[in-house]
């Protein structure tokens, strides 16, 4: 395979996945309202709607997106460097700091759109916070999605762009990451995340490291916050004080990375191109590959 072939065919396989996915759940709502003319009630909770997303994205999706991305050559790190627990600290850290930066450039970035076309954009994220139950959002959001996304974003499409560096690998799966979230509240601290992700799986060659930063970023992110405040409700004076810490794990946890990143980002050591290609002939078989303007097209639309 040329270089632009495989651009192109791993963009049609997240293309592939995207319509598979989005046509499931499609296909879904259409049933629960056929079945609704029909008399027939349905109750669509928070859970149920979770549940479908995830089943059209995993179930459903994943499979395609294996079997258009398998055929394509893979790379393997022969012998993979071990993290001591320090490092997972400090990268753990990391990717909290990141994830809340992130997270309020989104969050300024769509209110100054609210604010200019006089409307508001639900967060997705704040939505499924308030509607879906614990247990749901704990099995899903802790277990299965980091598992699957760190599959899919970084081991399977790193091993494949390796060849034309590191630096390219770590930056295409991370904005690929962030198009994925297909909103602007999740995109740059996605962007952020799947960039650090991708260069500890291209340093490492372990896919577990990923997967367990990524269940604990989701788990003090989403899972626990949710619990914090349903103890809170329920009178909890130990829920309110660790409730009170989290600010302050926040404004830690930035300042943390922001030192990290001028100390740290200009020593790392990255892995140079195999491929033969230059930077040149590498770029333009990236933007000459149709399947990445074809992604991009269905990433904009997600947006919209």
């Amino acid at each position: 395979m040329t270089a632009k072939q495989i651009f192109s065919r791993l963009a049609m396989a997240y293309v592939a996945f995207l319509i598979v996915a989005y046509g499931g759940q499609y296909a879904f709502a259409g049933l629960l309202g056929w079945l609704m003319m029909q008399g027939i009630e349905v109750p669509l909770t928070m859970d149920m709607s979770l549940f479908l997303s995830q089943f059209c994205m995993y179930v459903l999706g994943f499979p395609v997106f294996y079997w258009l991305t398998r055929p394509i050559p893979a790379w393997h790190l022969p012998k993979g460097r071990r993290m001591t627990a320090r490092t997972m600290l400090l990268v753990f850290v990391a990717c909290a700091g990141s994830a809340y930066i992130g997270n309020m450039i989104g969050l300024a970035m769509m209110a100054v759109r609210d604010l200019a076309a006089g409307s508001y954009t639900m967060n997705p994220v704040t939505d499924l916070v308030e509607e879906a139950s614990l247990g749901m959002t704990l099995i899903l959001t802790v277990f299965v999605a980091p598992a699957m996304e760190e599959l899919m974003f970084r081991k399977m499409l790193v091993d494949r762009l390796i060849p034309f560096g590191q630096r390219f690998a770590v930056v295409v799966s991370g904005i690929s990451f962030g198009l994925f979230h297909g909103n602007f509240f999740q995109f740059f601290y996605a962007c952020a995340l799947g960039m650090i992700f991708a260069y500890v799986y291209s340093s490492t060659g372990k896919i577990r490291y990923n997967v367990i930063l990524h269940m604990l970023l989701n788990l003090m992110g989403g899972v626990l916050p949710m619990a914090l405040l349903e103890s809170v409700y329920g009178g909890s004076l130990l829920a309110m004080a660790l409730t009170a810490l989290l600010p302050l794990w926040m404004g830690f946890s930035i300042i943390a990375t922001i030192v990290m990143a001028v100390r740290f980002l200009p020593r790392l050591s990255w892995t140079k191109p195999w491929s033969g290609l230059s930077r040149g002939e590498r770029a333009r078989a990236f933007l000459l590959a149709p399947g990445v303007w074809v992604f991009l097209a269905v990433c904009i639309w997600t947006f919209l």
